[in-house]
């Protein structure tokens, strides 16, 4: 979360007067006055909007590649093993007298049920495993809220004329962390707080505020 610092340099002359207070016209060189944070907001509100996006694209993809793998595993998927059937009663329909093509037919029914139910438990194993790591990532963003609005405690307790740029680099981080879980929009106070709701409106449900910090679960 670190942001490059700047350094306002004041000239120091006998009218302000040194640290020393040496009353000397000229040569008194400088003295540091603040220490200024590179920030752009809405720069970075547009790179955490673009990164929520390529996370989600990113899970999304990897659950299809999951799924397409179970529906299409090869040429012994669900689709080939139905159109086996259709061709064996095809044939049984030409030669209804033929036991040998109702006894193939009969057992492509059988390959076709079992298909449909070794289908049926890996979709659920996957379903099980989204689940579980949906709600492994939501300890993670929990975490993270929890410790964003302890920052935000320590800001509104801070001194309002010098800034802690520590504080607002580590609030910065947490922000950045909790919208690679979950998609959020912030927004900051005139002393550095931030709330945060979900999704990429003001108005969505509120996940921190002040020193707040509301628990998802899935």
């Amino acid at each position: 979360g670190y942001k490059r610092r700047g350094a306002e340099l004041e000239e120091l002359s006998a009218k302000k007067g040194s640290t020393l207070d040496i009353g000397m016209s000229a040569g008194m060189g400088v003295r540091l006055t603040q220490m200024n944070r590179a920030f752009d907001e809405f720069l970075l509100n547009k790179a955490r909007g673009a990164t929520a996006f390529a996370e989600s694209s990113q899970a999304y993809a990897s659950a299809s590649r999951q799924i397409e793998n179970i529906m299409l595993p090869g040429d012994a998927n669900l689709g080939n093993s139905m159109g086996k059937l259709f061709e064996s009663l095809h044939q049984v329909s030409s030669d209804p007298a033929n036991m040998a093509g109702r006894t193939v037919a009969l057992e492509q029914a059988k390959q076709v049920a079992d298909n449909y139910q070794q289908l049926s438990s890996l979709l659920n194993e996957m379903k099980s495993g989204l689940v579980t790591q949906a709600d492994y990532m939501l300890q993670e963003v929990n975490l993270l809220a929890s410790e964003l609005a302890r920052i935000n405690s320590q800001l509104a307790t801070g001194s309002q004329i010098k800034v802690n740029n520590s504080l607002l680099d580590a609030r910065d981080l947490m922000i950045d962390k909790i919208n690679e879980y979950v998609e959020v929009h912030t927004e900051l106070d005139k002393r550095g707080l931030a709330k945060l709701t979900l999704g990429d409106s003001p108005n969505g449900p509120v996940l921190v505020s002040l020193d707040t910090a509301v628990e998802l679960g899935a």
